[in-house]
């Protein structure tokens, strides 16, 4: 899909008279300095599945993700809600990109199972919450992490890092992982164990 203009909303949602389950290896391209406001994907996502949004989105809902491509916001990721609602929804194994980002949930946690996922901003990112399933990947932020909350659920063979600082963590246990920043790491509560991990301030692993 490619779009020369800004869109107010964009919905991608099966054909009635032939219902398909997931979309398999689907693009989502626009043009320079394009940007959406409202972006949802009503089915789940697998395969080769890219999005490359030039400007800013508002807000990106989708359900749960299975990608081995990279999804790239250009400007500004205002929030985004990835994954099934249910109780146990499906994890999801994707990875997102965005200049700045606002509110990002991962409804399912994230994993690695359709490829080593990761949540990359070049700025700051106000709010990273998982919940419903585990984290397992990569988070890297350029500037200041706000807020990271697994809502009691594990962190594990993961790494989220700031050039800036973190101000807040709420986990449920943390294995083989480390969170680092440059500058200061403020509240962490880990309400389980922690092993084989480290949380560092003042220095960025990234």
């Amino acid at each position: 899909v490619t779009r020369a203009a800004t869109v107010s909303s964009l919905t991608i949602e099966a054909d009635p008279a032939a219902p398909a389950t997931s979309l398999n290896s689907f693009n989502i391209i626009t043009a320079d300095d394009v940007s959406i406001g409202s972006l949802t994907i009503s089915l789940p996502v697998t395969g080769n599945s890219a999005i490359y949004i030039d400007g800013n989105v508002q807000t990106l809902t989708s359900r749960n993700v299975q990608s081995a491509q990279t999804w790239v916001i250009g400007g500004l990721l205002s929030s985004a809600t990835i994954g099934d609602t249910g109780t146990t929804p499906a994890s999801n194994s994707l990875r997102l990109a965005a200049d700045t980002g606002g509110t990002v949930t991962l409804l399912g946690g994230l994993s690695t199972l359709a490829v080593t996922s990761t949540l990359s901003f070049t700025n700051n990112v106000n709010s990273i919450t998982s919940r419903l399933g585990n984290f397992t990947g990569r988070v890297s932020v350029g500037g200041d992490l706000t807020t990271f909350n697994t809502t009691g659920r594990a962190v594990e063979f993961s790494t989220i890092r700031s050039a800036g600082s973190i101000n807040s963590v709420t986990i449920g246990s943390l294995t083989n992982s480390f969170f680092s920043a440059r500058d200061n790491v403020g509240t962490v509560n880990i309400t389980g164990d922690m092993t084989s991990s480290g949380i560092y301030a003042g220095l960025d692993l990234g």
